[in-house]
């Protein structure tokens, strides 16, 4: 072996080296775990949500007084809402009664709220309503008129959860059906700030 350009023999520079090598032994890479049937299983329970909130066409400059005028000597129909936020997000069913869990941010203050079925269940869309919210953990209970039983996914216990863990995420992104991405858990119990300065773990 060659170090600091002599030539030392095998065992001294055995000694001499910085760093030891990990001895190779013939064992079998860990298993990747095929994803395609749990994606299979997943995503009917998973919905496409679209909100829409309106607001009253602006009524102008003019003073109140004149406008109570003009409508008596010249009545005119109200103009219609103007649609003012669209958004899209995604969500999904937790009971066969078609409860679905979503973001808080996506829903609050929406007064239209569609909900799109997988296609392969064939039913039609519906509205749902807000059930409860939650803008501290961003999440909220959306309730169907459905009639069931609906396809769902059991929710379980972050108190199971290790770091390196694999992590499935099924939505709609921007409007994409059944986007699949995968990753892993990198950490556990970090300390979140919310906007209003309340410290939550995650």
């Amino acid at each position: 072996a060659l170090l600091c350009g002599l030539t030392l023999p095998t065992s001294e520079a055995r000694k001499a080296m910085i760093w030891r090598e990990a001895r190779t032994t013939k064992r079998e890479a860990p298993a990747i775990p095929l994803f395609v049937e749990l994606m299979k299983r997943s995503k009917q329970a998973v919905v496409s949500i679209r909100v829409q909130s309106y607001r009253l066409p602006d009524a102008g400059k003019e003073s109140p007084v004149l406008n109570m005028v003009k409508d008596f000597f010249q009545p005119t129909t109200p103009a219609p809402p103007i649609p003012h936020r669209q958004g899209n997000g995604s969500g999904f069913i937790i009971n066969p009664a078609g409860t679905i869990v979503t973001n808080a941010h996506l829903v609050a203050n929406a007064q239209r709220i569609h909900i799109e079925f997988d296609a392969q269940l064939q039913l039609p869309p519906c509205e749902a309503e807000v059930v409860g919210i939650d803008t501290t953990s961003d999440i909220a209970l959306l309730r169907t008129r459905t009639v069931g039983p609906l396809p769902y996914l059991p929710l379980g216990t972050s108190g199971k959860l290790n770091v390196g863990q694999w992590v499935l995420a099924i939505g709609n992104p921007y409007g994409l059906s059944h986007t699949l991405s995968v990753g892993v858990i990198s950490a556990l119990e970090r300390q979140h700030t919310t906007p209003s300065g309340q410290k939550t773990a995650a």
